[in-house]
């Protein structure tokens, strides 16, 4: 018998960003109509300064903070292997219910209590576990935490209001998934959301439309539009390497769990395993690295200082 949550988790992979939106997220969290039971933080090796930085924010926060140490190439970890981070987050939490979400995301004040009333009232209409997705709203920049007292101002910067902001299900789900491919490309958003329906759990959406629940808004910052193409029954990124497109090839694999026993412990082993499953050479993360590096600097040259990327 699936059972109600009582407690929630909020985790969020790092490497390597700058943490202005944590710290005002971090801030407001006093506004949460329901608090956060439990904050986590998996910093997938980053480096200095961004290392220490973070270490700081979740001293003065009380955030649970699980630092990875890595020695392979850098280049290698910037474009691959989100997912092992995630799950590292993941396996650390302790709530019932656990919402993973991104470094660059703010939140109004009925967010906890929404993914909360969301999953129980799913739970008790048709007795199955639930998948609660929260979409977000998509902003070029920053702002104050002075600004983010007026939110439906904020929210009327976006030009996106239906991008995926948030993933949460229970504790027990995500174990019995194995938590998020570990093999995949790059954003695992769509194929955690493939693999939800093909596992026939309830899923529901916060803020799919408009007007669906009030105060429940994630923000997501300095953000610019991605290429996508429609492949496989749904969404999936495209990197493109010399006028080439690379789609993932395991969005359309339709097992639902996908790793062993030991996802979300970290080997340099299992890590050089997976980048060989994923059927990446060196040169393409290395393409797909200068590619990045390159839009970063175009979006920097563009919205100058509220882009945020300020640092080598």
């Amino acid at each position: 018998m699936i059972k109600e949550a009582k407690t929630i988790t909020l985790m969020i992979p790092y490497r390597n960003y700058d943490l202005e939106a944590l710290r005002i997220a971090m801030k407001l969290m006093d506004r949460q109509t329901h608090p956060f039971d439990e904050f986590v933080v998996s910093d997938f090796a980053s480096v200095e300064p961004y290392k220490s930085e973070m270490k700081e924010i979740c001293d003065e926060f009380g955030i649970k903070r699980i630092y990875t140490e890595i020695s392979a190439d850098d280049k290698i970890i910037d474009v691959h292997l989100w997912q092992m981070c995630y799950n590292i987050g993941i396996r650390a939490a302790t709530s019932d219910l656990i919402l993973v979400t991104g470094i660059d995301r703010v939140y109004e004040e009925r967010i906890a209590e929404a993914f909360l009333w969301y999953y129980n009232t799913g739970v008790r209409q048709t007795k199955r576990d639930q998948v609660i997705l929260g979409t977000c709203v998509k902003i070029h920049r920053t702002p104050s935490i002075e600004e983010f007292g007026d939110f439906d101002k904020i929210a009327a910067e976006g030009k996106c209001r239906g991008g995926l902001g948030a993933l949460c299900a229970s504790k027990d789900y995500w174990h019995k998934i194995h938590g998020i491919d570990e093999t995949i490309r790059w954003y695992a958003d769509n194929d955690f959301y493939g693999r939800s329906r093909r596992g026939k759990v309830g899923i529901r959406w916060i803020n799919r439309f408009r007007g669906q629940i009030p105060q429940t808004r994630i923000i997501h910052t300095r953000t610019h539009m991605a290429s996508r193409k429609r492949h496989g029954g749904y969404d999936v990124l495209e990197i493109t390497r010399r006028g080439k497109r690379f789609i993932n090839k395991h969005v359309p694999n339709r097992k639902v769990i996908r790793n062993d026993e030991n996802w979300g412990i970290f080997t340099e082993e299992k890590l050089l395993r997976a980048i060989r499953q994923s059927q990446w050479t060196k040169e393409d993360m290395e393409e797909s690295s200068r590619v990045w590096q390159e839009d970063k600097a175009r979006w920097h040259e563009i919205y100058a200082d509220n882009w945020g990327f300020d640092r080598a």
